[in-house]
């Protein structure tokens, strides 16, 4: 595709999913091909940044030619008539883009972003390209966020699938969105991509797995670790179930959680559940630089997501992080393809939920894992991860759709 793109992201830049993802895709895109790429970002108040950072991105993004035009994110009460605000700024805001950058294609991140994208493309005449389609408002009805029959499900459902039908490429994470995708006879090019980080940057580091140890006070502890959200689309209290668990499996374990959620609700938790102070520290989120030390330094990762029946379409992106820092990791049978390749690789172990009696009776399976010869397990972790989760799979296909076609 020739011209200037439109990148439409309904997230904050900040937020380490995009940082992690869409960031670093789109500039190692931008840099590949000729064409000014313009980013719209809604800005969450729990993301924001000082106006020195916010010219810092600016800065950084013109270097690969990306034109950043953040816009802020509205929730809460009145929330449909917030989104309808959201969707009117937009269409003025994409409106100025379309003719001032003659922007031909308007790329989306996510359901939400190309249910407002889809509308978009129409009224302005645009190809809609949509990157990691997913059914979002199936998992907020999954999780008791929002009801079935209520208005703004139906809406975002109506608009999902309008977005699904106006495209003329869908990437998505796993199989089985594709092969659904295929039963509705969508007219777009369809593409198996699972979300993958960056194979240079997220490698095993025998240096940083002792420096990162050292500063958590750790010698021979088993260091499990969960960097993320909780809440919402995750488990919330059901981590420290979890974790109760494998601190009666494992001999001598430390947990480390890193995340923005409520540390104080954390920490009772944690006491409700008997872990004693000293084998756990709930910190902030990970930096992204910091990340693969951290991994280096665990012996194993939590992936916490419900096993809600549309689980099975999405990716997420903290397993491609621990295959390629060879991290053996515990997932809910049913999320993505991770628990088919956790078994069949032996690189990690599924459970039906995240309560204390499915972990406990897989403990033998864990310990299996942990106490495995550690290069024989990063060699064989390693190697799925760059065949199945890779950011190189992704660049492929970015440089197929956006700059080798007419």
């Amino acid at each position: 595709m020739k011209g200037n793109i439109l990148v439409f992201i309904y997230n904050s830049i900040a937020d380490p999913i995009i940082q992690n993802l869409m960031i670093t895709y789109i500039k190692t895109l931008s840099d590949k091909r000729e064409g000014k790429m313009v980013l719209v970002t809604f800005e969450q108040a729990e993301y924001r940044l000082s106006n020195e950072a916010k010219a810092g991105m600016k800065k950084d993004l013109l270097g690969h030619n990306i034109v950043w035009k953040p816009m802020y994110f509205h929730s809460g009460r009145f929330l449909l008539l917030k989104k309808l605000w959201d969707m009117v700024q937009s269409l003025l805001l994409v409106t100025m883009i379309r003719l001032k950058y003659q922007t031909g294609t308007i790329f989306s991140y996510t359901n939400v972003a190309s249910a407002m994208a889809g509308v978009l493309s129409k009224l302005l005449f645009m190809r809609l390209v949509i990157f990691s389609y997913e059914p979002h408002c199936d998992f907020l009805v999954e999780t008791g966020q929002w009801q079935p029959n209520s208005i703004k499900y139906k809406i975002l459902k109506s608009l999902e699938m309008h977005a699904a039908v106006s495209a003329s490429h869908i990437m998505t994470g796993t199989k089985h969105m594709v092969n659904y995708l295929k039963t509705l006879k969508v007219r777009a090019k369809l593409y198996w991509t699972p979300n993958g980080v960056d194979e240079e940057k997220f490698v095993f580091d025998e240096t940083s797995r002792d420096q990162k140890r050292k500063e958590l006070g750790l010698t021979d502890q088993k260091l499990v670790v969960y960097f993320g959200k909780l809440g919402g689309i995750y488990y919330e209290k059901e981590l420290v179930e979890g974790i109760s668990a494998l601190n009666n499996i494992l001999p001598n374990p430390f947990f480390l959680i890193g995340t923005n959620y409520d540390h104080g609700r954390v920490k009772s938790w944690m006491d409700e559940y008997n872990i004693p102070a000293n084998r756990y520290l709930v910190r902030g989120f990970i930096d992204k630089d910091d990340m693969s030390g951290y991994l280096s330094a665990a012996d194993f990762g939590l992936v916490i997501i419900p096993p809600t029946p549309s689980q099975k379409y999405r990716s997420p992106i903290k397993v491609a992080e621990y295959m390629l820092c060879g991290v053996p990791y515990m997932v809910c049978k049913g999320i993505s393809e991770d628990d088919d390749y956790a078994l069949e690789c032996r690189i990690g172990v599924v459970v039906e939920k995240f309560t204390y009696q499915d972990i406990i009776g897989k403990g033998e399976e864990v310990l299996a894992l942990i106490h495995e010869d550690k290069k024989a397990f990063l060699s064989r972790s390693r190697a799925v991860g760059l065949d199945y989760r890779s950011k190189q799979r992704i660049d492929d296909t970015f440089e197929e759709i956006f700059c080798n076609e007419a």
